[in-house]
């Protein structure tokens, strides 16, 4: 619970609460995937070589950040069973990340819809 909490800070620092629940969606929908490790923690720390999945355990932000109430509405939303994230299982706030990075997601993943400065993608299907 605690990490779900601080991933979702310091992922969407400053989103209004479907921004924040959208963030907690993508967590849990990686959880209940196959392809994916199967619990919070797992997700929110794996790492695909030396490259995180979540820049906020990298830069210490997932560490710093102060849960504000907005955040435990989102989270409390997403463990009740709401999703609004069509199934995404990547985000990434286009206009702050390595091109580089976007240039994988826009090679390989499935584009889903845009919310609040985050991109949310799936994977596509063969």
């Amino acid at each position: 619970y605690n990490a779900l909490l601080r991933i979702v800070e310091a992922e969407a620092t400053g989103s209004d609460v479907t921004g924040k629940l959208l963030v907690a969606n993508v967590i849990l929908n990686r959880v209940r995937s196959d392809t994916f490790p199967n619990t919070v923690k797992e997700v929110v720390f794996q790492r695909n070589g030396r490259h995180v999945q979540f820049s906020p355990t990298a830069d210490g932000r997932y560490y710093s950040v102060t849960v504000t109430e907005s955040t435990v509405e989102a989270v409390s939303r997403a463990l009740s069973g709401e999703d609004q994230s069509q199934g995404a299982l990547f985000f990434s706030a286009r206009s702050k990340a390595d091109p580089t990075n976007m240039s994988w997601f826009d090679k390989n993943l499935k584009w889903l819809f845009a919310y609040g400065g985050h991109e949310f993608y799936t994977l596509k299907t063969k």
